[in-house]
């Protein structure tokens, strides 16, 4: 998925258009992807909310046992005045997602 895609075999969708997902459903079935890729985009939503709801629809599009690799700025974590390495990893966590820390580079952090 790509709001910008350049190969045929990426679809090309926004996030916060798609269904918010709700439960899981342990077939996976209305969760059509395996993996969800979102580099240098969670950062350029205004507004907080929707950067949350965003995460809630990336998930709900995930099947079950799926893999979503976020990559931000490493300045949007080390600099922000709100938001800490923890409190974001808090914030994915709680929408179903386990972030791997150790993947992080100075210049970007990929959870």
């Amino acid at each position: 998925l790509d709001l910008n895609s350049q190969d045929a075999r990426i679809e090309q969708r926004d996030f916060l258009t798609l269904p918010l997902g709700g439960a899981l459903e342990a077939s996976g079935a209305s969760r059509p992807y395996d993996a969800l890729v979102c580099s240098m985009v969670l950062n350029c939503v205004p507004d907080a909310r929707r950067r949350f709801d965003m995460l809630v629809c990336m998930r709900g599009q995930l099947r079950v046992g799926g893999l979503c690799f976020v990559v931000l700025p490493g300045s949007c974590l080390s600099h922000s005045h709100t938001l800490t390495h923890d409190s974001f990893a808090d914030c994915l966590r709680g929408v179903g997602l386990a972030p791997d820390l150790a993947a992080e580079t100075p210049a970007s952090a990929k959870l």
